[in-house]
């Protein structure tokens, strides 16, 4: 359960760096108490989510999001649809950046080989290709954490500017936030696992992994300079102070873990959109890629600016809904 649950969270932003320096750097010394307070709602939201999928005994995200927020449980699975086709996007625009910084080949040329590897999982309805993500998850969380750890620094350098609007200077909007729209994912499969797996405890435990590694990576990303800060994959300039090998290493698990994420992105809508047999999964992954593919080209950094912000607040506002409807609801009735 454990890898499962770290396996949802890292992906594009996480295992680039894009995500903490957008949503850590900038707070400079505050970044401590924000990414302190991520470890705990990490921890503490996958162990009572889990435990709250096993007590309904949920098959599916619907079976959760309606008792929690009835009639709105309709416009939540829309807003979890829109929130799979961004991520879709942001795993190829991922691609595209890395090929560029690596390889110094065009943005589009990396986008679009992620993009046609995706449909042609898709088309062939072949799920064996998401299972690679299985292996490659705690490959990579634990390069990761050698890579932090290994360039770990004493102090914390001042804020970088900011570059999304949506994000301000705030360490505690800031743990919520990023922790909020990270949980979307969560939700998918934690209420997709049969309840008598349990594992409630073990995503408490993935949930403190993913934490202090955001932790250690986020510390040593404050060794770079603003440049370097701000590029689209700030985790390779700490990695091209290890070598060629370790650098080609990194590049080829993360542009597979990208790859593999848009698949499991592209699965997820393609299905849902075949649901009642109106639509073959074929001409709806070519739709939903076709339609991702030029999207990705508005720039991976500016896409997780706008959209990872973006949907933590849609997320913050539903718990709150749920949160009241749940404190109004008549006594002796449960959800």
């Amino acid at each position: 359960m454990a890898c499962a649950y770290i396996g949802a969270v890292i992906g594009a932003g996480f295992a680039t760096g894009q995500e903490l320096a957008q949503f850590f750097l900038i707070l400079g010394p505050r970044a401590a108490p924000a990414l302190l307070l991520t470890t705990a709602l990490f921890a503490l939201g996958g162990f009572f989510l889990r435990s709250l999928a096993c007590r309904l005994g949920t098959r599916s995200y619907r079976d959760l999001l309606d008792p929690l927020l009835g009639r709105a449980g309709g416009l939540a699975d829309a807003i979890l649809m829109a929130f799979l086709f961004g991520t879709l996007v942001i795993m190829l625009a991922g691609a595209g950046a890395v090929v560029r910084e690596y390889l110094g080949l065009p943005s589009w040329a990396g986008s679009a080989a992620a993009a046609v590897l995706t449909l042609a999982a898709v088309a062939g309805r072949s799920r064996g290709v998401l299972i690679i993500n299985g292996v490659l998850v705690p490959v990579l969380i634990a390069y990761l954490l050698f890579l932090g750890l290994d360039n770990l620094q004493g102090s914390w350098p001042p804020p970088l500017p900011g570059r999304s609007p949506l994000l301000a200077a705030n360490w505690i909007l800031n743990g919520f936030l990023y922790v909020a729209y990270n949980m979307m994912g969560v939700v998918v499969l934690f209420t997709s696992l049969p309840a008598h797996e349990g594992g409630k405890w073990g995503a408490f435990c993935g949930g403190l992994v993913l934490g202090f590694t955001a932790l250690v990576l986020a510390m040593a990303l404050g060794r770079l300079g603003p440049g370097e800060a701000a590029a689209s994959v700030p985790v390779l300039h700490l990695v091209r102070r290890l070598g060629p090998w370790w650098q080609g290493f990194y590049v080829l698990n993360l542009w597979t873990a990208m790859v593999t994420s848009a698949v499991t992105s592209a699965f997820g809508l393609a299905e849902r959109l075949v649901r009642g047999g109106a639509l073959p999964v074929p001409l709806a992954g070519l739709i939903i890629v076709g339609l991702a593919l030029p999207a990705s080209g508005l720039g991976f950094a500016r896409l997780v600016a706008y959209f990872y912000p973006f949907f933590g607040y849609v997320v913050l506002l539903f718990l709150v809904a749920g949160g009241l409807r749940r404190c109004l609801k008549k006594p002796g009735r449960q959800i």
